[in-house]
């Protein structure tokens, strides 16, 4: 009786064993790979469009905005301070 409940259980721990590898096989193709873009050659067109883009973003950013700034000519007096109310008086 007792070598029976023995081959069970090792019968039982080898199916159990034989499944944890099979789904750590499974997982690891889950897994994506890294591959680094390091690796990668860039084609001539994608070249081409980064500097364009670069060249645009700088364009961009050299404009000067007008309406974040403040025209130092037209502030002859120091600007007033203001109350805010909230309409009830």
């Amino acid at each position: 009786m007792l070598s029976k409940i023995e081959d069970d259980e090792s019968d039982a721990e080898d199916m159990l064993a034989t499944q944890l590898v099979e789904e750590v096989e499974v997982k690891k193709e889950l897994i994506p790979a890294f591959i680094p873009h390091s690796n990668k050659i860039s084609t001539k067109e994608e070249i081409e469009e980064f500097d364009a883009n670069n060249q645009k973003m700088a364009n961009r950013l050299a404009k000067e905005d007008i309406t974040k700034r403040v025209n130092k000519e037209e502030l002859k007096e120091r600007p007033r301070k203001f109350k805010v109310i909230n309409g009830k008086d």
